[in-house]
């Protein structure tokens, strides 16, 4: 099956109904996405593109992108976000204004995309037939540098969809399949966005276009009915900033909190601003869903992201692959059918994720004895100091518990002359003295503590809200050059 005969089922079965709807509230009904996506496709059909062929999508219009990416989906082609490197793309599709990838082969999308006379004539199209061909190059977060790509399948893709439709079947309280009004704020390019998308596709509901204006958010909230909202923690606490203290009246059911852990701060503040109703899940782009739980069930235990979702496996090894007891840190691995099983272009990265029919994505996480996943870090955040491995996590924890601070990374840092030392960030709602902070982390920690400790605003976070940590080591490494400047 194709991906995109889920848009041309529900258009014959609610052609009237609101696929989608902008944040200024214009609508496309089913009917007249799909004869658009056909038209599309017939377009991008005549400028040569074919089955196989690998497109890149530079819009900021979600809309486009994924209208875009059924078409091409729906002629055999593969879609990629504008981050694939060009050499490995065949063409770049791209609106006016926005940067390339470097790609040899530049069609303007105003010069693809079909007039409204085009849509109006536009009737069905046969499409590829899908099934184990790729659909799209997934991106992963590139929290741990330059993002990697997945190949999903078409199959693969509905497969997610299939999954994410059972484990949310009861998110607007019964309101039957067509009263999802949901809005997603991770871009279209990913498998999370796009898949959160298809999801409401494929129930009957309306797809909406969040509004960003922070002078007009509150307001969205109160007239669009959106019912349900997908966002990273980091971006709902900036939404949750904007409302009224008291909130605003609306129509939301339930925010799913995804793409990194779900602090409980925030949580408090969006519980109180914008809805009650919390489910954090935690996912990778080779994997899928993972695991998840309403917020309220989960035990207050750092990096809880719930239990694994059904058809999920999820093991717990030492750096040998043998299994630790409940309780017990060591390398998380997954299996399930809607695991890929390998990345695009890169042998090198296949070989050391996907072994032996798992996928070892780099997470370090505990599971409890109550069958609770927690999520505590990336392997690769362990900071070898001198041959001395340092948990930055485990410290976070005993820098928290000194006070003062709301937030703390730990992180290692070199100038390439020296060791690597253990840094921290740390962030502090009062005015607080930072060289006194550092005297007590040295007086109850010991060897434990930080070489170095800088206060900053705010921390950086890469696009999916886990902790930019490669930004902070530079920070710390232009800090010390700042400071052994002749004056």
């Amino acid at each position: 099956m194709n991906v995109a005969d889920t848009l041309r089922r529900q258009s014959l079965a609610t052609p009237s109904a609101i696929a989608y709807a902008s944040a200024q509230g214009a609508t496309v009904s089913y009917e007249a996405f799909e004869r658009t996506v056909a038209a599309l496709a017939r377009r991008v059909g005549e400028l040569g593109v074919a089955p196989g062929t690998i497109a890149t999508i530079a819009t900021r219009d979600p809309y486009r992108h994924l209208a875009v990416a059924l078409a091409l989906g729906r002629v055999g082609a593969v879609s990629a976000p504008i981050a694939l490197p060009g050499h490995l793309a065949d063409v770049v599709l791209v609106d006016e204004g926005l940067p390339g990838n470097g790609c040899a082969r530049v069609v303007r999308l105003a010069d693809a995309w079909p007039t409204a006379a085009d849509v109006a004539a536009a009737s069905p199209l046969a499409g590829h037939a899908g099934g184990a061909a790729t659909f799209m190059l997934c991106p992963t977060s590139g929290s741990t540098g330059a993002p990697k790509f997945v190949p999903v399948s078409h199959d693969l893709a509905l497969r997610r969809i299939a999954g994410r439709a059972r484990e949310v079947a009861d998110a607007v309280g019964g309101g039957g399949p067509g009263a999802l009004r949901q809005a997603c704020y991770i871009g279209m390019g990913s498998s999370y966005a796009f898949s959160s998308a298809m999801l409401v596709l494929a129930s009957g509901g309306t797809v909406l276009e969040p509004d960003l204006n922070a002078d007009t958010m509150a307001a969205w909230f109160r007239t669009s009915g959106v019912n349900r909202i997908v966002a990273s923690p980091l971006v709902l606490q900036k939404i949750a900033a904007r409302m009224p203290e008291e909130g605003v009246p609306n129509a939301l059911d339930t925010i799913e909190a995804g793409g990194s852990a779900l602090p409980l701060r925030v949580r408090a503040l969006v519980e109180r601003r914008m809805c009650a109703r919390i489910v954090v899940t935690y996912g990778l782009t080779e994997c899928g869903r993972v695991a998840g739980a309403p917020a309220a069930a989960l035990p207050d235990l750092p990096g809880a992201v719930g239990r694994p979702y059904p058809g999920v496996t999820v093991e717990i090894v030492d750096e040998d692959g043998r299994g630790v007891p409940a309780g017990t840190e060591g390398l998380l691995r997954v299996r399930s059918d809607r695991c890929a099983d390998a990345y695009f272009a890169d042998t090198a990265a296949t070989a050391r994720v996907f072994r032996d029919g798992w996928v070892y994505p780099g997470d370090r996480g505990v599971l409890e004895r109550d069958g609770t996943l927690r999520v505590v870090g990336r392997a690769d955040d362990v900071i070898n100091r001198g041959g001395a491995k340092v948990d930055p996590h485990a410290l976070e924890v005993a820098l928290c518990a000194l006070g003062d601070v709301s937030e703390v990374a730990v992180f290692g840092a070199s100038d390439g002359t020296s060791l690597t030392s253990v840094c921290a960030a740390i962030v502090s709602a009062a005015p607080l003295d930072v060289p006194a902070f550092h005297a007590r982390c040295r007086a109850a920690l010991g060897a434990r503590a930080p070489a170095f400790v800088m206060q900053l605003p705010e921390l950086p976070r890469a696009a999916n809200g886990k902790v930019d940590r490669g930004a902070l080591a530079r920070m710390a490494v232009e800090a010390s050059r700042t400071r052994r400047a002749p004056g």
